[in-house]
């Protein structure tokens, strides 16, 4: 999915935008600073790795995550490969570089949405969608209008 993360400069504080593709894992998205295998990081990295709290925009949605680098180990392991198996010009980009690409993962700071509360809802009682498991968010967003108390809005994915 293309997300819209908002981070803190590292230097200046000031914030920052930049538009990436991020995959789902479990609850969290990962996202790759590969910078298309050129030798220094993307900004945003640097901007992760001093201010780890940040924004992002899936379509309609914002909300605040923690940011974590997954650095080594197995876990590394498996979401580089889960990432190379969905965009494979990753690989490409590892070997353009001497760097190890940096990978994050992200995950929501708990009732931390941007202006709305979003949360986990099963309708029906249905845990499944074509054999498939689902996730179910109601978004509950405080309305403009004066006669109406609040919009709500199912999301599955």
């Amino acid at each position: 999915m293309l997300i819209r993360l908002a981070t803190t400069g590292a230097r200046t504080g000031a914030r920052r935008a930049a538009t990436l593709y991020a995959w789902e894992d479990g609850d969290a998205l990962v996202i790759v600073g590969s910078r298309g295998g050129s030798a220094r990081n993307p900004a945003w990295v640097h901007n992760l790795r001093a201010h780890p709290h940040a924004t992002v925009e899936a379509g309609k949605r914002t909300w605040e995550v923690e940011a974590r680098e997954v650095a080594d180990g197995a876990e590394r392991d498996r979401l580089w490969a889960m990432v190379v198996s969905r965009f494979r010009l990753y690989a490409t980009y590892q070997q353009r570089t001497k760097r190890q690409i940096p990978l994050f993962s992200l995950v929501a700071r708990e009732g931390r949405t941007a202006g709305c509360a979003l949360t986990p809802h099963t309708p029906h009682g249905s845990t499944e969608l074509r054999g498939h498991p689902t996730r179910a968010w109601r978004l509950e967003r405080p309305s403009e209008r004066a006669d109406q108390r609040k919009t709500t809005v199912f999301c599955v994915r």
